[in-house]
């Protein structure tokens, strides 16, 4: 139906429905989240020497951001670094009398992308 002032009304049956679905729109976060890692993928290969690791941690350049992660029995790892930042792997051999290896310098993807850096040899290393 039309009335006087234009308007049309709905008739559901011989009631006019005057009333709308409202839905609010959603509020904005007090404190939006702020995504500032990346997700940081590889593997270690053990090379000639057969050498094994059992951890990498991961060194974000120019701040104080590490993380750790165990390295899988094949050799697989995943950690986080910070977002478009540089970062060094740190690996930690099983072998007691063999210093740390460094790689890198390694430049993170952004916050929605995974990096990866590829299979890593111990004779691409530089020692600490």
């Amino acid at each position: 139906e039309v009335s006087e002032t234009g308007e049309v009304s709905k008739v559901l049956g011989s009631a006019y429905c005057d009333t709308e679905e409202y839905f609010p729109p959603i509020p904005v976060p007090a404190r939006p989240v702020l995504r500032t890692s990346s997700v940081v993928l590889g593997s270690f290969g053990g090379g000639s020497t057969g050498m094994v690791v059992t951890e990498v941690a991961c060194n974000s350049l120019g701040s104080c951001g590490v993380s750790r992660s165990q390295v899988e029995p094949d050799g697989t790892f995943c950690l986080c670094a910070l977002a478009n930042t540089a970062f060094e792997l740190w690996f930690t051999p099983v072998a007691t009398n063999s210093p740390p290896m460094r790689f890198g310098p390694f430049v993170a993807r952004t916050c929605d992308e995974a990096t990866y850096v590829g299979l890593l040899e111990p004779g691409q290393a530089s020692l600490a």
